[in-house]
């Protein structure tokens, strides 16, 4: 009998215990151990791969395929050869192929694959949705003295628009609220410091008018959010801000827009336009502070005008004043979905109102104004 034939009859027949486990760690090799083995199988080996790369292992059954080489006498490890690279056959599973059964000590383990995770691909990190930012009761401030908030400021859902001035009471309310959420970006337009009357929009997009100076347009596109349009329009009535009301789905304009404005405010803004008057006033946004949540109208507007508006826009509406009794609510307060602010003059009693309608703070209680979608003028007549 052969050295090679008795030493596989002893390993198969008798295989000492602390080979069995392939965890098994009773008693670790020294690294001259190793080095006998990969010498004992350099005379069987022939012209296979170099001994660094082989791999040794105390138990036959513990490792993918057989042995190529028996165990060295002196050590008792079986000397594999090394496993092939890996083949990536998906870009999510990468299966290695293993060598099939072959002869060796033991029963022969059955083919199988290894599973290896898939290279990283280059995907931009998907963000999961933002949660809606908790709602912050009404605040009150001025620009300069004025009460005229929104002549001097603009706010949606994705950015605020301030004017360049001294006023730092004005300008710490919008950063203390909004700071970590939107955007502020202090601003002119034409020159001017009135850019809530000459600009509007939605978290999707700002109109401007084509008074608008190179200088300043760029510094809007610098300055606004990657998804945020901008467009500049050429329009007779150039005080946008005035003749425009929208949210983040419907808009209503002065009725002598022009057509192409128009189809330029639904491309930009992405809403539905409707051109519509505010207790007979063509300056809808004027006369009307609009989000998602809610709207206030001029306060001599009739409650069939309201029904009407509310069923149109799908929102709850409600005629009131702001800076302790003045009509002009557009002109008179900025209002997004969680934050609304007033002049300094707005009285307890409209900041309810504010505060119930478009559903900030703790206006949600007993006394809080109906938020129910109005039916539509068609369902009212039957």
């Amino acid at each position: 009998m052969t050295l090679y034939e008795t030493l596989v009859t002893k390993h198969h027949t008798n295989p000492p215990t602390s080979l069995l486990h392939p965890l098994s760690l009773q008693h670790p090799p020294t690294q001259p151990s190793r080095l006998a083995a990969l010498a004992d199988a350099a005379d069987l080996r022939g012209g296979m791969p170099p001994p660094s790369a082989y791999r040794l292992a105390r138990n036959p059954w513990g490792q993918p395929g057989p042995p190529r080489v028996p165990p060295a006498a002196s050590t008792g490890y079986y000397v594999y050869p090394p496993l092939p690279p890996p083949q990536y056959a998906s870009p999510r599973v990468a299966p290695v192929p293993i060598p099939g059964p072959g002869p060796g000590p033991g029963p022969a383990p059955g083919p199988y694959r290894e599973l290896r995770p898939a290279p990283p691909q280059n995907r931009p990190p998907q963000q999961p949705p933002q949660p809606l930012p908790p709602q912050q009761p009404p605040a009150r401030t001025q620009f300069e003295n004025s009460n005229e908030v929104g002549v001097f400021s603009t706010l949606t859902n994705s950015y605020a628009l301030v004017a360049v001035g001294a006023s730092e009471n004005f300008y710490s309310v919008f950063e203390a609220e909004l700071q970590d959420l939107v955007p502020i970006i202090h601003a002119t337009i034409a020159g001017t410091r009135i850019i809530g009357r000459l600009t509007a929009g939605n978290r999707k997009g700002l109109l401007v008018p084509t008074s608008t100076t190179d200088q300043e347009l760029q510094h809007l596109r610098n300055s606004l959010p990657d998804e945020v349009k901008i467009q500049r329009i050429e329009e007779r009535l150039s005080a946008l801000g005035n003749v425009i009301v929208s949210n983040d789905h419907v808009a209503l304009v002065h009725p002598d827009l022009e057509r192409e404005t128009e189809e330029i405010i639904a491309d930009v803004l992405g809403v539905e336009v409707f051109r519509q008057t505010i207790a007979d006033n063509v300056l809808v946004g004027s006369y009307m502070a609009l989000s998602n949540q809610g709207g206030i109208v001029h306060p001599k507007t009739s409650i069939q005008d309201q029904d009407e508006l509310s069923s149109l826009l799908q929102v709850p509406l409600v005629a009131g004043s702001v800076n302790r009794g003045s009509s002009v609510v557009g002109a008179g307060m900025v209002v997004n979905d969680w934050l609304a602010v007033t002049g300094l003059d707005t009285t307890a009693t409209e900041l309810s109102v504010v505060e119930s309608v478009f559903r900030l703070g703790e206006g949600q209680g007993p006394g809080a104004i109906n938020t129910s979608l109005k039916d539509t003028m068609v369902e009212s007549f039957y």
